[in-house]
């Protein structure tokens, strides 16, 4: 697996002779003279060893406490060989023996288990991270648009309030701890949007500024003929 990331780099970067980091982490560019330089690169915490940009590995532990039983998996299969007989999955790079329940439905990687909300799981894990149904899971790299075809303004929600401060002043909302503006031809009454998450329409009138408005899917649109 190692190998055929050093084969690609050195295609992809002719001259040079082998790329590798001495720290243990994931070569994800080379070149660099400072570490600043690497974070255009990934989302992780990243330093520059000896001009190659290299990710900063995780403590060798797993949730659970317990040591993996493999390192340097980017999925679960590649674990399966070393976990004789037993649930395993690939956890920030490191092989974890496993309860079937301890999955991540939003595709990431599980750092941690027993959470309540995502601010407890930001200690377990230097990249973007939630909370799932007590799981504590790494936030996979964001599509490039929103499912609701708004705009990504930041990543990690749970909910929309969350998103308030990185809007710029539009509405938005938490789609898959997604922050998506929210297109204004969204209120299907042909009305204006203007707030989210709404569950009566009462909750609309303090965004209204005066003009009749009532909550359709969540939605908080103003009533286009004023009734």
């Amino acid at each position: 697996m190692i190998q055929l990331a050093v084969l690609i780099l050195s295609v992809a970067f002719p001259g040079v002779q082998a790329q590798y980091c001495v720290n243990g982490g994931t070569v994800v560019a080379t070149g660099c003279v400072n570490s600043q330089q690497c974070t255009a690169f990934t989302t992780c915490p990243v330093t520059c060893c000896g001009g190659n940009c290299c990710t900063v590995p995780l403590p060798q532990k797993c949730p659970s406490g317990q040591p993996p039983v493999a390192t340097g998996c980017q999925n679960s299969a590649q674990c399966v060989p070393y976990a004789q007989g037993q649930q395993v999955s690939c956890i920030g790079g490191l092989c974890c023996i496993t309860g079937s329940a301890e999955t991540c439905p939003n595709g990431g990687q599980l750092v941690a288990t027993g959470c309540r909300n995502s601010q407890e799981c930001t200690s377990y894990s230097t990249c973007p991270v939630a909370c799932y149904s007590g799981n504590c899971c790494t936030v996979p790299e964001p599509p490039s648009q929103c499912p609701n075809g708004g705009t990504l303004v930041a990543t990690g929600c749970a909910t929309a309030s969350q998103c308030v401060p990185y809007g710029q002043g539009q509405i938005v909302t938490c789609i898959n701890s997604l922050c998506c503006t929210v297109p204004q031809s969204q209120c299907p009454n042909g009305g204006t949007l203007v707030a989210t998450d709404c569950t009566t329409s009462t909750q609309c009138i303090p965004y209204a500024q005066g003009a009749v408005v009532t909550c359709i899917n969540g939605l908080c649109c103003t009533e286009p003929n004023g009734k």
